[in-house]
């Protein structure tokens, strides 16, 4: 008996994990990012897919583009267009065409030529195989201005982890002395100076 599609995708989350950043992103200014592009999880999982009997189709519902300019570093300015891209891919089990998932995803992109809309298009497809699968993209997009073009070291799982901390845990420090309290006495108040009194005789002179 064939296995139904969600069965198949479950196998090959089984059998992929992680997909590494294979792009170099260039930012101007002499800086740069790495990132996982479209190449990246489609080498991925063609195999997979393919082996596991799921065809998956695109196609591309929505295009919207606007135009503006940029101005680089020395003032120059050029024309620049932006793409708002909407994609459905449909994962289709071979075996039986009849069982379909249909995943919809956007995507937009900034090129200076006519290669926004095919960027667009491919960053949306990207998200789709990378968030169905839970792939672990090592792609830190929350940070990504801040990103510094290297490869990210590879996790420890949680045992290491927790191993590691033990080891290089610091000794708990010595307990202190208890501070000494200083006890205060209270001044006692000077006595009152009695009024000055006069004798007889002297009210007499």
């Amino acid at each position: 008996m064939s296995k139904n599609l969600y069965q198949k995708m479950a196998d090959i989350m089984k059998e992929v994990q992680s997909v590494f950043k294979g792009a170099t992103i260039q930012m101007g200014g002499n800086r740069s990012y790495s990132a996982v592009n479209h190449d990246d999880v489609a080498r991925l999982l063609h195999k997979p897919l393919a082996d596991a009997g799921i065809v998956t189709k695109v196609s591309v519902e929505k295009v919207e583009i606007t135009s503006g300019t940029k101005t680089n570093k020395y003032g120059d300015q050029s024309a620049e267009y932006r793409a708002d891209v909407w994609v459905e891919v449909t994962f289709i089990n071979a075996d039986k065409p009849e069982e379909r998932e249909v995943c919809r995803s956007f995507a937009y992109a900034f090129d200076s030529g006519d290669k926004a809309v095919g960027k667009a298009e491919s960053m949306a497809v990207k998200y789709v195989f990378l968030k169905n699968f839970v792939l672990e993209s090592t792609d830190n997009e929350e940070s990504r201005d801040h990103e510094l073009a290297t490869k990210a070291p590879a996790k420890k799982n949680l045992a290491e982890e927790i191993e590691e901390r033990k080891a290089t845990k610091a000794p708990p420090p010595e307990p202190s002395a208890p501070a000494k309290k200083t006890v205060g006495f209270a001044k006692k108040p000077a006595a009152p100076v009695p009024a000055e009194t006069k004798t007889h005789d002297e009210i007499s002179l």
